[in-house]
Protein backbone atom coordinates (compact mmCIF):
# COMPACT_ATOMS: atom_id res chain seq x y z
CA UNK A 1 0.00 0.00 0.00
CA UNK A 2 1.27 3.26 -0.23
CA UNK A 3 1.43 3.45 3.50
CA UNK A 4 4.16 0.82 3.39
CA UNK A 5 5.73 2.83 0.87
CA UNK A 6 5.59 6.03 2.87
CA UNK A 7 6.95 3.97 6.09
CA UNK A 8 9.73 2.71 4.40
CA UNK A 9 10.83 6.18 2.95
CA UNK A 10 10.36 7.78 6.53
CA UNK A 11 12.61 4.97 8.06
CA UNK A 12 15.52 5.89 6.22
CA UNK A 13 14.75 10.02 6.35
CA UNK A 14 14.86 9.62 10.02
CA UNK A 15 18.71 7.89 9.58
CA UNK A 16 19.50 10.21 7.64
CA UNK A 17 19.63 8.70 4.01
CA UNK A 18 17.55 8.92 0.78
CA UNK A 19 17.14 5.53 -0.94
CA UNK A 20 15.34 4.52 -4.16
CA UNK A 21 12.07 2.91 -2.76
CA UNK A 22 10.48 0.05 -5.83
CA UNK A 23 7.45 -1.14 -5.22
CA UNK A 24 6.23 -4.49 -5.76
CA UNK A 25 2.86 -4.49 -7.22
CA UNK A 26 1.32 -8.38 -6.18
CA UNK A 27 -2.06 -8.03 -4.69
CA UNK A 28 -5.53 -7.03 -5.64
CA UNK A 29 -5.73 -4.03 -3.23
CA UNK A 30 -2.37 -2.81 -4.96
CA UNK A 31 -3.86 -2.70 -8.08
CA UNK A 32 -6.80 -0.90 -6.63
CA UNK A 33 -4.30 1.86 -5.34
CA UNK A 34 -1.42 1.74 -8.50
CA UNK A 35 -1.75 5.51 -8.71
CA UNK A 36 -1.10 6.42 -5.20
CA UNK A 37 1.25 3.85 -4.42
CA UNK A 38 3.05 5.18 -8.03
CA UNK A 39 3.46 8.51 -6.94
CA UNK A 40 4.52 7.83 -3.59
CA UNK A 41 7.21 5.25 -4.56
CA UNK A 42 10.62 5.85 -6.97
CA UNK A 43 10.00 2.94 -9.34
CA UNK A 44 7.86 0.06 -9.54
CA UNK A 45 7.86 -4.21 -10.00
CA UNK A 46 5.27 -6.39 -11.39
CA UNK A 47 5.60 -9.09 -9.82
CA UNK A 48 3.01 -11.33 -12.02
CA UNK A 49 3.49 -14.36 -10.04
CA UNK A 50 1.44 -13.40 -6.83
CA UNK A 51 -0.33 -11.23 -8.51
CA UNK A 52 -1.26 -13.94 -11.22
CA UNK A 53 -2.44 -15.69 -8.47
CA UNK A 54 -4.50 -12.74 -5.94
CA UNK A 55 -5.58 -11.59 -9.92
CA UNK A 56 -8.06 -13.76 -12.80
CA UNK A 57 -4.77 -14.87 -14.26
CA UNK A 58 -6.40 -13.96 -18.54
CA UNK A 59 -6.55 -10.34 -17.66
CA UNK A 60 -2.97 -10.78 -16.55
CA UNK A 61 -1.55 -9.65 -19.52
CA UNK A 62 -3.43 -6.05 -20.21
CA UNK A 63 -2.98 -5.49 -16.75
CA UNK A 64 0.75 -5.29 -16.95
CA UNK A 65 0.45 -3.11 -20.14
CA UNK A 66 -1.70 -0.85 -18.00
CA UNK A 67 0.81 -0.36 -14.74
CA UNK A 68 3.68 -0.27 -17.46
CA UNK A 69 2.32 2.44 -19.25
CA UNK A 70 1.69 4.55 -16.53
CA UNK A 71 4.92 4.21 -15.03
CA UNK A 72 5.85 5.55 -18.11
CA UNK A 73 4.12 8.45 -17.99
CA UNK A 74 5.10 9.30 -14.15
CA UNK A 75 8.46 9.20 -15.29
CA UNK A 76 9.51 5.88 -13.17
CA UNK A 77 11.08 2.84 -13.87
CA UNK A 78 9.17 -0.16 -13.88
CA UNK A 79 10.73 -3.92 -13.86
CA UNK A 80 8.88 -6.69 -15.13
CA UNK A 81 9.13 -9.77 -13.12
CA UNK A 82 8.53 -13.35 -12.11
CA UNK A 83 8.63 -16.72 -14.34
CA UNK A 84 10.06 -15.02 -17.58
CA UNK A 85 12.64 -17.93 -18.56
CA UNK A 86 11.38 -19.99 -15.72
CA UNK A 87 11.87 -23.39 -18.01
CA UNK A 88 15.50 -22.60 -17.82
CA UNK A 89 15.33 -23.84 -14.54
CA UNK A 90 15.84 -27.56 -15.89
CA UNK A 91 16.43 -26.59 -19.48
CA UNK A 92 19.27 -25.21 -21.56
CA UNK A 93 16.34 -23.45 -23.90
CA UNK A 94 13.51 -21.71 -22.52
CA UNK A 95 10.19 -22.10 -24.11
CA UNK A 96 9.34 -20.17 -27.09
CA UNK A 97 6.40 -18.23 -25.37
CA UNK A 98 8.71 -17.16 -22.48
CA UNK A 99 10.87 -15.83 -25.24
CA UNK A 100 7.26 -13.47 -26.50
CA UNK A 101 6.60 -12.75 -22.71
CA UNK A 102 10.27 -11.44 -22.52
CA UNK A 103 9.79 -9.52 -25.77
CA UNK A 104 6.35 -8.12 -25.37
CA UNK A 105 7.55 -6.84 -21.77
CA UNK A 106 10.30 -4.56 -23.38
CA UNK A 107 7.79 -3.62 -26.38
CA UNK A 108 4.90 -2.16 -23.55
CA UNK A 109 8.21 -0.10 -22.25
CA UNK A 110 9.32 -2.27 -19.66
CA UNK A 111 12.87 -0.23 -17.87
CA UNK A 112 14.09 -4.02 -17.10
CA UNK A 113 13.24 -7.66 -17.31
CA UNK A 114 13.88 -9.88 -14.13
CA UNK A 115 14.98 -13.22 -13.56
CA UNK A 116 14.17 -15.27 -9.86
CA UNK A 117 14.33 -18.34 -10.05
CA UNK A 118 16.05 -18.80 -13.08
CA UNK A 119 19.75 -17.54 -11.45
CA UNK A 120 18.42 -18.45 -7.94
CA UNK A 121 18.24 -22.43 -7.70
CA UNK A 122 17.94 -23.13 -11.87
CA UNK A 123 20.62 -25.39 -13.23
CA UNK A 124 21.46 -22.91 -16.00
CA UNK A 125 21.95 -19.30 -14.39
CA UNK A 126 24.51 -17.76 -17.06
CA UNK A 127 22.68 -19.45 -19.58
CA UNK A 128 19.31 -17.68 -18.52
CA UNK A 129 20.69 -14.38 -18.64
CA UNK A 130 22.43 -14.50 -21.97
CA UNK A 131 19.27 -15.47 -23.13
CA UNK A 132 17.74 -12.70 -21.65
CA UNK A 133 20.17 -10.17 -23.30
CA UNK A 134 19.96 -11.67 -26.64
CA UNK A 135 16.16 -11.67 -26.39
CA UNK A 136 16.43 -8.06 -25.19
CA UNK A 137 18.60 -6.63 -28.20
CA UNK A 138 17.42 -8.39 -30.44
CA UNK A 139 13.61 -6.73 -29.74
CA UNK A 140 15.18 -3.51 -29.48
CA UNK A 141 16.17 -3.46 -32.85
CA UNK A 142 12.13 -3.05 -33.57
CA UNK A 143 11.56 -0.97 -31.13
CA UNK A 144 11.91 1.81 -33.77
CA UNK A 145 8.84 0.72 -35.17
CA UNK A 146 6.96 1.71 -32.28
CA UNK A 147 8.32 4.89 -30.93
CA UNK A 148 6.56 7.42 -32.56
CA UNK A 149 3.21 6.10 -31.05
CA UNK A 150 5.02 5.58 -27.53
CA UNK A 151 6.01 9.65 -28.09
CA UNK A 152 2.45 10.01 -29.33
CA UNK A 153 0.86 8.95 -26.04
CA UNK A 154 3.35 10.59 -23.70
CA UNK A 155 3.16 13.90 -25.39
CA UNK A 156 -0.66 13.89 -25.27
CA UNK A 157 -0.88 13.46 -21.63
CA UNK A 158 1.02 16.14 -20.69
CA UNK A 159 -0.96 19.40 -19.44
CA UNK A 160 -1.73 22.23 -21.14
CA UNK A 161 0.92 24.43 -18.86
CA UNK A 162 3.42 21.75 -17.04
CA UNK A 163 6.54 22.66 -15.35
CA UNK A 164 9.86 23.86 -17.32
CA UNK A 165 11.49 20.20 -17.48
CA UNK A 166 8.10 18.74 -19.18
CA UNK A 167 8.81 21.51 -21.84
CA UNK A 168 12.56 20.93 -22.01
CA UNK A 169 11.64 16.92 -22.42
CA UNK A 170 9.18 17.80 -24.88
CA UNK A 171 12.08 20.03 -26.77
CA UNK A 172 14.65 17.38 -26.74
CA UNK A 173 12.11 14.68 -28.49
CA UNK A 174 11.38 16.96 -30.95
CA UNK A 175 14.70 17.29 -31.66
CA UNK A 176 15.72 14.00 -31.51
CA UNK A 177 12.67 13.50 -34.07
CA UNK A 178 14.82 15.84 -36.65
CA UNK A 179 18.52 15.76 -35.69
CA UNK A 180 20.74 12.84 -36.00
CA UNK A 181 22.66 12.94 -32.75
CA UNK A 182 25.36 10.58 -31.15
CA UNK A 183 24.38 10.87 -27.54
CA UNK A 184 22.34 12.58 -25.57
CA UNK A 185 24.15 14.43 -22.34
CA UNK A 186 22.37 15.30 -19.24
CA UNK A 187 24.61 16.68 -16.23
CA UNK A 188 21.86 15.60 -13.30
CA UNK A 189 21.14 16.75 -9.62
CA UNK A 190 18.51 14.20 -8.93
CA UNK A 191 18.63 12.46 -12.29
CA UNK A 192 14.74 13.37 -12.84
CA UNK A 193 15.51 14.69 -15.78
CA UNK A 194 17.41 11.55 -17.44
CA UNK A 195 14.06 9.71 -16.38
CA UNK A 196 12.16 11.96 -18.07
CA UNK A 197 14.03 11.55 -21.28
CA UNK A 198 14.49 7.94 -21.03
CA UNK A 199 10.37 7.19 -20.41
CA UNK A 200 10.48 8.12 -24.49
CA UNK A 201 12.72 5.13 -25.17
CA UNK A 202 15.10 7.29 -27.16
CA UNK A 203 17.23 4.95 -29.50
CA UNK A 204 20.02 7.16 -28.69
CA UNK A 205 21.96 6.68 -25.22
CA UNK A 206 21.46 9.10 -22.20
CA UNK A 207 24.74 9.99 -21.06
CA UNK A 208 23.64 11.37 -17.62
CA UNK A 209 26.81 12.76 -15.22
CA UNK A 210 26.08 13.51 -11.46
CA UNK A 211 28.27 13.87 -8.51
CA UNK A 212 26.16 11.63 -5.99
CA UNK A 213 27.01 7.84 -6.47
CA UNK A 214 23.52 6.83 -5.22
CA UNK A 215 22.14 8.75 -8.14
CA UNK A 216 24.17 7.45 -10.49
CA UNK A 217 23.21 4.03 -9.27
CA UNK A 218 19.54 4.71 -9.35
CA UNK A 219 19.95 5.87 -12.62
CA UNK A 220 20.40 2.25 -13.27
CA UNK A 221 16.91 1.44 -13.30
CA UNK A 222 16.26 3.75 -16.34
CA UNK A 223 15.88 2.69 -19.75
CA UNK A 224 18.59 3.45 -22.48
CA UNK A 225 20.53 5.82 -19.17
CA UNK A 226 24.49 5.78 -18.83
CA UNK A 227 25.44 7.19 -15.80
CA UNK A 228 28.70 8.40 -15.01
CA UNK A 229 29.48 9.46 -11.64
CA UNK A 230 31.77 12.60 -11.28
CA UNK A 231 34.47 12.64 -8.17
CA UNK A 232 33.89 16.55 -7.98
CA UNK A 233 31.81 19.73 -9.58
CA UNK A 234 32.28 19.81 -13.52
CA UNK A 235 31.10 22.27 -16.74
CA UNK A 236 30.23 21.21 -20.12
CA UNK A 237 34.19 21.05 -20.98
CA UNK A 238 34.96 18.03 -18.14
CA UNK A 239 32.17 15.93 -19.53
CA UNK A 240 33.75 16.70 -24.03
CA UNK A 241 36.81 15.91 -22.46
CA UNK A 242 35.86 12.78 -20.77
CA UNK A 243 33.53 11.22 -23.46
CA UNK A 244 36.51 12.08 -25.69
CA UNK A 245 38.63 10.47 -23.92
CA UNK A 246 37.03 7.43 -23.72
CA UNK A 247 36.23 7.21 -27.23
CA UNK A 248 32.64 7.09 -27.44
CA UNK A 249 32.65 10.77 -29.86
CA UNK A 250 34.96 11.72 -32.32
CA UNK A 251 35.35 15.56 -33.83
CA UNK A 252 32.23 16.57 -35.47
CA UNK A 253 30.19 14.20 -34.04
CA UNK A 254 26.79 15.75 -32.95
CA UNK A 255 25.07 15.19 -29.68
CA UNK A 256 22.46 17.03 -27.57
CA UNK A 257 23.21 18.43 -24.10
CA UNK A 258 20.64 19.42 -21.10
CA UNK A 259 21.98 22.09 -18.36
CA UNK A 260 20.98 24.79 -16.12
CA UNK A 261 21.17 27.67 -16.37
CA UNK A 262 23.10 29.42 -14.46
CA UNK A 263 26.34 26.91 -14.49
CA UNK A 264 26.64 25.91 -10.65
CA UNK A 265 23.01 27.03 -9.52
CA UNK A 266 20.42 24.89 -8.64
CA UNK A 267 17.79 25.74 -10.86
CA UNK A 268 17.10 22.45 -12.55
CA UNK A 269 17.33 21.69 -16.54
CA UNK A 270 16.62 24.52 -18.46
CA UNK A 271 18.36 24.74 -21.67
CA UNK A 272 18.84 22.23 -24.57
CA UNK A 273 21.87 22.83 -26.96
CA UNK A 274 22.98 20.72 -29.98
CA UNK A 275 26.48 21.14 -30.94
CA UNK A 276 29.27 18.93 -32.88
CA UNK A 277 32.12 17.98 -30.62
CA UNK A 278 35.22 20.00 -31.31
Amino acid sequence: SVYDVLKVKSFFEKKGVQKFVIAKIERPDAVRNFDEILNAADGIMIARGDLGVETPIEKLPVLQKKLIKKANLAAKPVIVATQMLVSMTEDTLPRRAEVTDVANAILDGADGVMLSEETAVGKYPVEAVEMMAKIARSTEEYRDSIRLERIRDILSSFPKRGSIKEAITRSVIDALCTVDVKYILTPTKTGLTARLISRFKPKQWILAFATDESVCNTLMFSYGVYPFCMEEEFDENDIIRLIKGLGLVEADDTVLLTEGKPIGKTVGTNTIRIFTIP
